[in-house]
Order: structure tokens, then C-alpha cells, then sequence
């Protein structure tokens, strides 16, 4: 996609959904917001789209749900430090990813 961090890899992007997506299933989806997170001193931000013309709804406990989710990804990484920060909101996770384009996602929001 051409869309690269801080970290030198691609924007990483969860699919927020009640629906079963299986791997590699290409879909069309929108973009809601980005989830703020840390390997070690390094911000890793974290996309999060929907289903095109899904209505997110019943998850009042998302971002705990999110935290779970991704720091049990790192579990299987004992030397690295994780650390979930904010849910940012669309408009700021549109800005990331222009600038992403371009390299440029240290410290834009900051």
C-alpha cells in the first residue's frame, strides 16, 4: 500500500467487525479511527477500519477489547516493551495515513 511508519513497515490495520473475515479476504472498509501503540520507545500506530456500511454497535468495552487483543500479540515477545496509548479519532488517523504516504508519522500528532 505504500504506507509507511515510524518503524520502516507498512501501517498495520485491524478489522473491527462481528463478521468472520478469513485471512487474506480482500474487503472494502472504512477507516474509524487508529489505536496509539508502543513497541519499546517507538509509536506503532494501529488502523482501525469497518466493514464498508457496517455500523459498529455493542462495543462499549472496544478499546479494552483492543488492549487484550494486541498485548497478547506481544506475549510471544518477552524483550519487548508494549504499551497501548489512546484511541485517535478519524480525522487524526486520515492525517497518519496521508502522512505515511510519505514518511513523515514521527511525531504528527504530537
Amino acid at each position: 500500500m505504500g504506507t509507511e511508519g515510524d518503524d520502516g513497515e507498512c501501517l498495520d490495520c485491524y478489522l473491527v467487525s462481528d463478521k468472520i473475515v478469513e485471512q487474506g479476504t480482500v474487503v472494502e472498509c472504512e477507516v474509524f479511527g487508529c489505536l496509539e501503540f508502543f513497541e519499546d520507545t517507538e509509536k506503532d500506530y494501529k488502523v482501525l477500519a469497518k466493514l464498508a456500511n457496517e455500523t459498529i454497535k455493542g462495543h462499549e468495552n472496544l478499546y479494552s477489547e483492543l488492549k487484550e487483543f494486541t498485548l497478547g500479540i506481544f506475549k510471544a515477545y518477552p524483550d519487548t516493551v508494549a504499551k497501548v496509548g489512546r484511541i485517535l479519532s478519524k480525522d487524526a488517523t486520515i492525517k497518519i495515513i496521508e502522512a505515511s504516504l510519505q514518511n513523515e508519522t514521527r511525531d504528527i500528532l504530537d
